[in-house]
């Protein structure tokens, strides 16, 4: 699939249907619903099926990857894991123009965890 860079790119990662096709290298890659062609075969998940969180991406997997620095205006706030981690990010960064909040529940594993356990991530 590549790295996908037109403005829907980032919507695709919330995608209500997402089809997960084996690679020839035995891995696999989710195609989200936009992209998905008639006749394909895979894997077809329904985001509603995995009931999980609006934040949550459908496809655990998916990632955003920056090419360039973010400028801090568009970062409205960043979230920890715990006391600990933002007493050392605002030790290291005393001056950071955004909010740091506490949300342990965004650390650990995903609710869905059982639905994805068992694929081949290669």
């Amino acid at each position: 699939m590549g790295i996908l860079s037109e403005p829907e790119a980032f919507e695709d990662m919330f995608s209500e249907k997402l089809c997960r096709i084996k690679t020839g290298t035995g891995g696999y890659v989710g195609v989200p619903q936009r992209l998905l062609r008639e006749g394909w075969t895979g894997e077809y998940i329904q985001r509603a099926a995995l009931d999980i969180p609006l934040h949550y991406t459908t496809d655990p997997q998916a990632e955003v990857l920056c090419l360039e620095n973010i400028k801090h205006d568009y970062i409205k706030k960043v979230y920890v894991e715990d006391e600990k981690v933002k007493r050392e990010l605002v030790s290291h960064y005393s001056n950071l123009p955004v909010a740091i909040e506490v949300k342990s529940e965004f650390f650990g594993r995903r609710k869905d965890y059982k639905h994805w356990k068992d694929f081949d991530w290669v």
